[in-house]
């Protein structure tokens, strides 16, 4: 089960301008703490996530007024199971650089305009401002010199074409955060390659699996994950609740 964990997002709060909350691992008698630390840090917008295993938790959910935006599938690579497969591409991967930050930025912004995720789903939120949500992402995941974070590029005859961040949630596992392709370069199996390489550098981390999660309706990319051997692992409901002052 989800460690319960209640907070407040700063980051949130900076980009959509109002009092942001986040939490995970609700359950039933957590409700009205919810709603308590809400009230008392003037909370505007509560963004919730919970293991879409527990439907008594977000049926009460639906009764304090919170509106299911998304349910996020996980699928997961089990290294002592199988061995990464082999991938022949023209393009290579390298660590990104500083230098790559505009290009990025660039691939992210075409990848995640009106990307439907948890933000773009919720009318209320202005569906710019939720594109900047996976372009910053990006861009400070290119950014940060955390170690457990890392960012590559592929690339061929020198010309980006794509790129990957890849995250240590644990020591045990590591997970695809967010990647993104040019469209006249998808079709030849730069996702899978992707893939395959932060695969690579979470086994290299001593990983024991490798996670990815998308939206159940993209289906595209859950058959690219099953063709490299990524198996369905487990499932989450994203809600969110509007405090109207």
């Amino acid at each position: 089960m989800t460690h319960f964990n209640l907070r407040l997002s700063q980051l949130d709060t900076d980009r959509f301008g109002v009092v942001t909350a986040k939490v995970d691992g609700v359950t039933t008698n957590k409700l009205d703490e919810i709603d308590a630390f809400c009230a008392e840090n003037n909370v505007e917008f509560l963004i919730a996530r919970t293991p879409a295993t527990q439907l008594d938790v977000v049926q009460a959910m639906e009764s304090y007024n919170y509106h299911l935006m998304d349910t996020l599938l996980y699928y997961a690579f089990k290294h002592d199971r199988k061995p990464i497969p082999d991938f022949e591409t023209k393009f290579q991967v390298r660590p990104t650089t500083q230098s790559d930050i505009e290009t990025v930025r660039d691939i992210a912004e075409i990848s995640f305009t009106n990307y439907i995720g948890h933000y773009h789903a919720d009318p209320r939120l202005d569906n710019v401002t939720c594109d900047e949500v996976y372009i910053d992402w990006a861009v400070r995941s290119v950014l940060t010199d955390n170690p457990a974070t890392h960012a590559m590029v592929a690339h061929k005859e020198g010309k980006i074409a794509g790129f990957v961040v890849v995250h240590m949630n644990n020591p045990e596992e590591g997970d695809v955060w967010l990647s993104g392709i040019l469209p006249e370069q998808r079709g030849q199996g730069l996702h899978q390659l992707l893939m395959i390489e932060s695969m690579k550098w979470s086994l290299a981390q001593g990983a024991k699996r490798t996670v990815v999660s998308t939206q159940v309706t993209n289906v595209p990319v859950q058959k690219a994950w099953t063709r490299i051997g990524f198996e369905i692992d487990h499932a989450f409901y994203t809600l969110h609740k509007w405090y109207d002052k």
